[in-house]
């Protein structure tokens, strides 16, 4: 309850006893002292020795209630018997008993006292007996309206506590939503650092064991050339980085065909390795910015597996676009490795993250990856992901 309506029901029990008082004034002064000590002690009891005004809360207690109640029945007794005028506080104490009940029960019981006394006291100062059933009736008609409100009341409460809930649920589920974002996040950062940075550096690393074990021995055009392809790597590596801060597509593909990508990744595999490298797709390919990112990112991968551990002799790279899905494999007839093992978690060739890369980028396009290997058999790495319209 707020503030006035914590204490309304007082207010009109005070107005009931006030109009009262004055019209027994009126009437009749013979027992007004007797009348205004009952009064003040109505006063005292109420708020006094209880306090109506601040135990009076939508969780009053019982007991509390009770007592109060009780001695304001037997205060409003001794009114009625000391002058008819009294009767009217019927409505202010009816006003109290309903609204400060928690229970329509004993609110119902309390009333019916209350009314019975009022009949009584009717009776006692010999007035018309015809208006004897409208406080029964008030009566019937105040717990019907009790009883309502108090369910209303509970729905308001319970509905509250509901709000009070889902508010809550809101809450937390849009701080599990910004935790998942920043997840996301960061598993979109280490993809793209494993497909570009980390494998760029693998390279250069490759590169640099293999010239300071030969570089006594190497030519002159050799070491430029590895120095080149050192270089050339460094700066693929810088620029992929700079991209990555942007969130921009990988260069493979800014201003290039998907199929020209492609076949600019088989040329870099001829250039890390001595296998042949074929590459067969349709003439004119134009997929979707997100289809070809993925794609590409998982043929790259898959190329970078082949340098790092297949010792090839050949490899293919295959795309197929049909006209709900586009699909592309990488195969080689390299060293193969034990899918029970080596990628049983889907965690990629020896220890690295590479295959579960593959698998959490197609599964943003709601796509799939396939692995089939076997030791001395090669690799196959199928990719396929769904398009709207072939093209």
């Amino acid at each position: 309850m707020v503030a006035f309506e914590r204490h309304l029901f007082v207010i009109l029990l005070w107005i009931s006893t006030g109009v009262s008082f004055f019209a027994h004034l009126a009437s009749d002064s013979s027992r007004l002292p007797i009348a205004g000590g009952l009064i003040v002690l109505l006063g005292a009891w109420l708020h006094a020795g209880h306090r109506v005004h601040v135990w009076v809360v939508d969780d009053v207690e019982q007991r509390t209630y009770l007592v109060a109640c009780t001695g304001l029945i037997v205060l409003f007794a001794a009114l009625v018997v000391v002058d008819a005028s009294y009767l009217f506080m019927l409505f202010g104490v009816f006003s109290f008993l309903f609204g400060y009940s928690s229970d329509v029960r004993v609110a119902a019981w309390l009333s019916g006292v209350l009314t019975a006394i009022w009949v009584g006291a009717w009776l006692y100062h010999d007035l018309p007996s015809g208006a004897i059933a409208t406080p029964i009736f008030v009566w019937g008609i105040a717990n019907a309206i009790n009883v309502l409100s108090t369910r209303i009341s509970v729905q308001n409460r319970e509905r509250g506590e509901l709000i009070a809930r889902l508010n809550a649920t809101r809450d937390e589920l849009a701080v599990a939503e910004r935790e998942r974002g920043v997840l996301e996040e960061r598993s979109r950062l280490a993809r793209e650092i494993h497909d570009t940075l980390a494998q760029g550096f693998t390279s250069v690393v490759l590169l640099s064991d293999a010239m300071r074990g030969q570089i006594d021995s190497m030519p002159r055009e050799r070491i430029a050339e590895s120095l080149s392809l050192l270089s050339s790597t460094a700066r693929e590596n810088l620029d992929d980085a700079r991209r990555l801060i942007a969130s921009e597509t990988p260069a493979a593909l800014d201003a290039r065909s998907f199929v020209d990508a492609l076949e600019t990744l088989a040329e870099e595999v001829r250039r890390r390795t001595s296998a042949i490298v074929d590459v067969e797709s349709p003439s004119e390919v134009s997929l979707g910015g997100s289809e070809e990112v993925v794609l590409f990112r998982v043929a790259q991968e898959a190329c970078n597996n082949v340098v790092k551990y297949a010792e090839a002799e050949r490899v293919s790279i295959v795309l197929e676009v049909g006209e709900d899905a586009a699909v592309l494999t990488v195969a080689d007839d390299g060293v193969g490795f034990m899918l029970g093992s080596a990628a049983s978690e889907i965690g990629g060739m020896s220890g690295g993250s590479g295959l579960g890369f593959m698998v959490d980028r197609a599964r943003e396009l709601d796509g799939m990856v396939e692995v089939e290997s076997t030791p001395g058999s090669g690799t196959v790495v199928r990719v396929q992901v769904p398009i709207v319209v072939a093209r």
